[in-house]
């Protein structure tokens, strides 16, 4: 489709747009963070195409795809604070701004994909308002899991798959899911657990993440954040100025075996040197099932098991199949 200034197509991220995401906030009550390695993934991402509002040479919003064949990932969805302001206090007010990016949507549906799709926190405001002004729906979903480990164990039978080929078959189980992609980003890696027979029995795709955590859920969320670095053993495993975890994904357990699972992911922090993963999976997936089964932690009585949902837009005829279990790339998350 055709689009007018001040809106934009790139299909490669400039300076402005990544400035833009840099000192972008997530989150607006509660849990309120920024990602620090924006430069890295952004670099990493599949077919992207930037969706940019710009004035004076300067990009003042930016809607990040990644065009999935018929289904396309909203990355990033970004504004300059004003734009924030105005949107959140004027839901129902029509503006130049909507209704580019609500013309973008609809004319897409029509001709070159089938579904927008997004992970948002439900307890988000401007996540909400941009469901509900753009006629995104909630089809599934995920679980956060916390994996920490204060000083975790090396596992002897834990090994780094450098040849794709060798996890090929197992992530067959995948491409029946929902949204998924058989994309690797370039700074992944895949672990595997295997017997002694050789024969992979569990494994997992990693990626790195760093966040600046500005507040955290509940009433003295700003408060803990201050007092965090002081607090024993909590403070060892959360740094709020350099929040580090890995995020598993693509994970593989053969008879969903929990003792297995375990020891794939304490072997992969020690492998790391990291002590804490967030997990996010499909309350669908029968991994899931495992929650009960697993000793996650201490960072999990800390953290919970906060709720994504899943939400996307798309025409009547062309609904996604929301009773298959949703795929969840890594990278997206983060």
């Amino acid at each position: 489709m055709e689009i007018k200034a001040p809106f934009f197509f790139r299909n490669s991220w400039n300076k402005s747009i990544l400035d833009l995401l840099q000192k972008t906030t997530l989150g607006t009550n509660g849990a309120r963070y920024q990602h620090l390695n924006t430069s890295e993934i952004i670099d990493d991402l599949d077919n992207p195409l930037f969706l940019t509002l710009e004035r004076n040479n300067s990009v003042l919003g930016n809607v990040t795809f990644c065009k999935r064949e018929k289904n396309w990932y909203i990355r990033y969805f970004a504004f300059e604070q004003i734009f924030q302001a105005q949107n959140i206090s004027h839901k129902t007010k029509k503006s130049n701004l909507k209704t580019a990016i609500n013309d973008f949507f609809e004319e897409s549906l029509k001709s070159e994909n089938d579904c927008f799709y997004a992970y948002i926190d439900p307890k988000n405001v401007r996540s909400k308002f941009m469901c509900e002004n753009f006629g995104f729906q909630t089809i599934g979903k995920l679980k956060t899991h916390s994996f920490s480990r204060l000083k975790p164990k090396s596992v002897a039978n834990l090994e780094e798959i450098v040849d794709l080929e060798e996890v090929q078959s197992l992530n067959s189980k995948f491409e029946k899911n929902l949204f998924y992609t058989n994309f690797h980003p370039k700074r992944t890696k895949i672990y595997a657990l295997k017997n002694e027979h050789g024969e992979i029995i569990c494994s997992a795709r990693i990626q790195k993440a760093r966040w600046r955590i500005e507040s955290l859920p509940g009433k003295f969320g700003k408060t803990l954040v201050k007092i965090i670095p002081y607090i024993p053993i909590l403070n060892k495993l959360l740094n709020p100025k350099d929040y580090r975890f890995l995020v598993p994904d693509m994970v593989f357990c053969k008879d969903n075996n929990p003792e297995s699972l375990s020891k794939l992911f304490e072997g992969i922090l020690a492998k790391e040197k990291y002590k804490l993963m967030l997990w996010w999976i499909d309350e669908k997936d029968k991994l899931n099932h495992l929650d009960k089964k697993i000793s996650w932690g201490i960072f999990k009585l800390f953290l919970g098991n906060p709720i994504v949902d899943v939400v996307a837009k798309f025409d009547d005829s062309k609904k996604p199949k929301i009773e298959k279990t949703i795929f969840v790339s890594g990278i997206d998350l983060i």
